[in-house]
């Protein structure tokens, strides 16, 4: 059975991944410059993958 912590993982994990692909792809777009040349997209995009992964893992494991 799919428990709810394996569909959040699957979701974080797709948008982290959609996310973090349009970071990496617009490195060095002038949109940047409003937050302080920190590229946003690619850090959240990167956070949202490490909540999946998280999730993953422990949905590995029965309660």
């Amino acid at each position: 059975m799919l428990n709810f912590s394996r569909i959040l993982s699957i979701l974080f994990l797709i948008l982290g991944g959609i996310l973090g692909l349009y970071g990496y792809f617009t490195q060095g777009d002038t949109m940047y410059a409003i937050s302080l040349g920190q590229n946003i997209n690619l850090i959240w995009g990167l956070v949202l993958m490490g909540a999946g992964t998280i999730f993953g893992i422990f949905s590995l494991f029965p309660d």
